[in-house]
């Protein structure tokens, strides 16, 4: 496998990026640029969410970080990458973000990524 350019950042430098490439990724989704656009930010933050999985725990648990962001984009980010190893940290979060006071296809993503953790039984239908 081929070294990727992600390999060589520190922690901190990729947190940057994927904080960057999903803020781009969200703004260029709200311009109404083509979907290409969006795609190649949403592309670049799923390579740093899986070199991030690679750095252990100590980086992992930089994404509880995010949950606090100001922007509902990054602390949508944050909790879908905490979904499945901590549904409880992340249900309050896709909660907050589904209720209607975001657009720019926000709340929509965060009302099916509850949905679909109610199905999976990672949390209660009554949350």
């Amino acid at each position: 496998m081929s070294k990727t350019k992600y390999q060589s950042m520190t922690v901190n430098e990729l947190f940057e990026v994927l904080v960057e490439a999903a803020t781009q990724e969200h703004e260029v989704f709200v311009r109404g640029e083509p979907i290409e656009r969006q795609r190649r930010w949403a592309k670049t933050e799923g390579a740093i969410k899986r070199e991030i999985a690679t750095r252990g725990q100590d980086a992992k648990r930089r994404y509880y970080t995010l949950l606090k962001d100001e922007s509902p984009r990054i602390r949508l980010s944050g909790a879908l990458a905490i979904c499945e190893s901590d549904p409880a940290a992340a249900a309050p979060v896709f909660e907050d973000l589904s209720d209607g006071k975001y657009g720019g296809g926000i709340g929509m993503d965060a009302k099916m990524t509850l949905n679909e953790m109610h199905k999976r039984g990672l949390i209660s239908p009554n949350k």
